[in-house]
């Protein structure tokens, strides 16, 4: 089913956003990718998938429950979308399937096999059976099941084998089992030959293990079938004032692990009476949720099997030496002088942790204020404002409680440092805190305060920065560090339309408002004969109310670019936009997650980056900053790194009304992340 109908001029932003992960899907299928990350691709890909799912599928089941249409027309009827939904997943489920087992064609070739229980010889036998005694055994407990009884819950985030059990003269019994892979590897390398390395998925090494798991009930035949149920994962917090917000998300998260089943993927060799057996007891109502799949399922964990083997990887080059950094000077000196711009993956987040061990340790530094909203497993962040606590200064942190998915680990860090003493304050009402901000006050000559911000696109998060390209301004300029101060003073006193921005642009404050004005600006310029164009590069687009300005600009006859990681509901191809709004989506070896945004404004070009993407949630919903670039020079390298992303020919591809992911071919490939890389030693080299 098409995703974009004639007479329609906005694309539903979950079929989009599906389109964007069967991006990341091309990537496994492409032959240039070196093999090993094609296989982590399959890993994201599934893991995407199965966070959709849990979601924004399980927010579109609530609104078509509803029966009417939502506010936001780019949403269009949900029970349509959802059908769509289905459909879409479905065929890139048949794909999925097809390019795995080319994977797995291809791993044989480098001399890596996959094997199943019935594929060992003597030795390996020896080898899986001491491991599944050892390893296995003491970790999985089976759970018969019986028609009369109620089904035992089975988890989100879990992987089970549904299990047959056949004796002769008697009907089959059932059992399910949860497969360990919380505890164990997924993968296990087994002996084999000289030039082959055997692998073994731990759901086979459990198969292997049947006789012995179930020798007390003395069946003839086991028949092991792959399951997995995702659960609604959308957090109700319910407006309680005597319950603490930390507690409100604790007992949300424990809701969640039991939300309502949106999916229930299963081996499609499973037996229908089976089948059967497990809707009924799972009281799977929809048949909509159920997707046959292969025999394996949670793909997600080949996002580590390079820590089984050591495949082909794409080369990561050394990181680039900021060269304003490059000397052995205190970091808030050269801040006060000019400002700094970090480029990450190519550039390494070591800046920032100096940056915060110097201000924890500075004698005139008094306070540090940062937002925080996905940290690292071991985050090097906390353990720096930890040392500034330590130091004496005074440390706030605003963090967010309802990072999706990062919950939990949220709840930890505010623990921890609650115990050291710091100020934590967990956002705004009803406001999700997005805003990449970090400020801090020192005292200098003659006692004067002085601020220090740092600005960007990306979360103050080590591990993520080596993975995806974000922007980092770190800078003095008062006017700014005012208005940063202003954002920190809001988040701890409340939001106050009273609160006046002038450079920074605040979500939910000023964001439309100020896009549209710049929008509406290149309009007129256009309609005057001026030279008039929009340049943007960010994750999603989707708000209805950007996007009539963005088509009423391209009628006007304003050039708009736009590079588009994921959701995107406009039309690029509409007629009366006479070729004037051009879009692409790169997917590549890193996460594309740095925005740009760049307007003409009649020569006197105004350049920002910052935290929000253009959808209606950031817009209104979420606590934002995007940051202007006053720096000429760091103006001029944002331009040229756009110029270098809207060159690509090797990992673009063109958003079109079909969602074709059509790559947008060359004579000669360019590939932007390889020349960005290149631009970007060359500026620092010189």
């Amino acid at each position: 089913m098409a995703a974009h109908s004639a007479n329609s001029r906005y694309i539903n932003k979950e079929i989009s956003w599906l389109s964007f992960n069967e991006r990341v899907l091309q990537e496994a299928a492409d032959k240039s990718v070196p093999l090993g990350d094609r296989i982590r691709f399959m890993g994201i890909y599934s893991n995407n998938l199965d966070e959709f799912f849990r979601t924004r599928v399980a927010n579109l089941k609530h609104l078509s429950m509803l029966e009417s249409k939502t506010e936001e027309p780019v949403m269009g009827d949900p029970a349509k979308a959802l059908q769509i939904v289905y459909d879409i997943v479905l065929a890139q489920s048949g794909k999925f399937e097809k390019y795995f087992e080319q994977l797995r064609e291809e791993l044989k070739e480098h001399g890596v096999f996959f094997v199943e229980h019935t594929d060992l010889n003597g030795d390996q036998r020896d080898f899986v059976s001491r491991y599944f005694h050892n390893q296995v055994r003491p970790r999985v407990f089976p759970m018969i099941l019986d028609r009369r009884y109620k089904m035992p819950f089975i988890k989100d985030r879990a992987l089970y084998l549904a299990v047959r059990l056949k004796c002769e003269g008697k009907s089959p019994r059932f059992s399910i089992i949860e497969v360990p892979t919380r505890i164990l590897p997924r993968f296990l390398l087994i002996p084999g030959e000289s030039n082959r390395r055997c692998v073994m998925f731990i759901d086979d090494v459990l198969r292997f293990g049947f006789p012995s798991l179930f020798r007390m009930l003395r069946f003839d035949s086991y028949e092991a079938y792959a399951v997995k149920v995702t659960r609604d994962a959308e957090l109700a917090l319910e407006d309680d004032l005597s319950v603490s917000y930390m507690n409100k998300i604790s007992t949300s998260l424990e809701k969640r692990s039991r939300g309502e089943p949106i999916r229930f993927v299963y081996d499609r060799s499973m037996p229908s009476e089976m089948l059967d057996f497990f809707v009924k007891k799972l009281r799977l109502k929809d048949s909509d949720i159920l997707v046959p799949g292969g025999r394996y399922h949670y793909f997600r964990d080949f996002m580590s099997f390079d820590k089984v083997l050591d495949l082909p990887h794409v080369n990561r080059p050394p990181a680039i030496q900021e060269k304003a950094l490059s000397r052995q000077r205190r970091i808030l000196r050269v801040i006060a002088e000019q400002d700094v711009f970090l480029h990450f993956p190519y550039q390494s987040f070591n800046y920032v942790l100096d940056l915060l061990r110097e201000a924890s340790i500075d004698p005139r530094v008094e306070s540090i204020k940062i937002t925080l909203y996905r940290l690292a497993e071991n985050s090097s962040v906390i353990n720096a404002l930890i040392n500034a606590m330590r130091n004496r200064k005074k440390v706030t942190v605003i963090l967010e409680l309802q990072a999706s998915f990062d919950e939990k680990s949220n709840i930890y860090w505010a623990s921890k440092l609650k115990e050291e003493g710091a100020r934590v304050i967990f956002g705004a009402q009803d406001l999700k805190v997005h805003a990449k901000l970090c400020m801090i006050a020192r005292r200098e000559k003659h006692n004067v305060k002085r601020l220090y911000f740092a600005a960007g696109t990306g979360n103050f998060n080590e591990d993520t920065a080596r993975l995806y390209t974000d922007f980092l301004l770190i800078s003095s300029d008062q006017k700014l560090a005012k208005e940063v101060e202003a954002v920190f003073h809001l988040l701890q006193s409340g939001l106050s339309d009273s609160t006046k921005f002038k450079n920074l642009i605040v979500s939910p404050l000023t964001t439309r408002k100020r896009f549209k004005k710049m929008i509406k600006r290149e309009t007129c310029n256009a309609i005057e004969g001026l030279d008039a164009s929009i340049d943007m590069k960010i994750n999603s687009l989707s708000d209805q109310e950007i996007i009539d300005e963005l088509y009423a600009a391209a009628e006007a006859g304003v050039k708009i670019r736009l590079i588009v990681r994921g959701m995107f509901s406009i039309v690029p191809d509409l007629p009366e936009l006479g070729g004037n709004l051009q879009a692409i989506s790169i997917v590549d070896k890193y996460l594309e997650h740095s925005r740009i945004f760049i307007f003409h404004n009649g020569g006197n070009e105004e350049v920002y980056i910052g935290s929000a993407d253009l959808l209606t949630r950031n817009i209104e919903r979420r606590i934002e900053a995007i940051v202007p670039i006053k720096d000429a020079a760091i103006k001029t390298y944002l331009k040229e790194i756009f110029e270098i992303y809207w060159k690509d020919t090797a990992k673009a591809r063109i958003l079109d009304h079909g969602l074709s992911n059509n790559f947008r071919n060359g004579a000669k490939p360019f590939r932007s992340q390889d020349a960005v890389y290149d631009y970007m030693r060359k500026v620092h080299e010189t």
